[in-house]
């Protein structure tokens, strides 16, 4: 089930657009290389990958940042909660869809919601997503978890934060949304979640942390 994942995972079915501050790129790359995530050198193997892009008032007059990526190296860090995933799950951050397609691609999976601030983001990539299983709402993921009182049997925090325009770091709104979201989704789980962080929420709440 592992490689069935993953291949679902993958962004290919998202073209190259732009949209505002917003654009996907596909890069090819024809030999190993190595590129950076979360500020850590990454290998990537030969191949064709999607990139989605934001630029801020940093990076206005360069490449811009990068918010996301179908690399192997990125998909695998989502791969332990999708595999273990169950039910109704939530996602919050839609991105390329990757964690999104992969959950559907399980079979414990009976449907998804995927809630989504950026217009932008859902003008690029939500006429590629699935359809069926799936709900794709536009709203502030933080706004939403606060009022909204539905229950999940999980649910995975995958959002981008912009320092440079004075949003909260990211593991910090991660934290917030297990903790609003609290028992409502008893196993959770987010992208580049400190692992001392996971066994903190582990060891002291009767939430279940990937």
């Amino acid at each position: 089930m592992k490689d069935k994942i993953l291949a679902a995972m993958r962004a290919d079915s998202i073209p190259a657009a732009k949209d505002g501050l917003w654009y996907i790129m596909k890069q090819t790359y024809h030999k190993r290389a190595v590129g950076l995530q979360d500020g850590k050198p990454v290998d990537v193997p030969p191949g064709s990958y999607t990139f989605l892009i934001r630029w801020t008032t940093a990076t206005l007059h360069t490449h811009g940042d990068t918010v996301m990526h179908d690399c192997p190296h990125e998909l695998n860090s989502h791969l332990n909660f999708v595999l273990r995933a169950h039910g109704h799950v939530l996602v919050t951050g839609l991105g390329l869809g990757c964690v999104a397609r992969g959950l559907l691609a399980n079979p414990r999976v009976r449907f998804v919601t995927v809630i989504e601030m950026s217009k932008s983001v859902l003008r690029m990539v939500y006429p590629h997503m699935p359809t069926k299983r799936i709900q794709i709402l536009r709203s502030d993921a933080t706004r939403w978890v606060k009022q909204n009182r539905r229950k999940f049997d999980c649910a995975y925090h995958d959002l981008w934060s912009d320092p440079d325009a004075g949003d909260p770091k990211l593991q910090l709104m991660h934290s917030r949304m297990m903790s609003h979201l609290g028992m409502r989704a008893p196993v959770q789980g987010a992208w580049a979640h400190p692992r001392w962080s996971k066994r903190a929420w582990n060891e002291r709440t009767p939430l279940t942390v990937f």
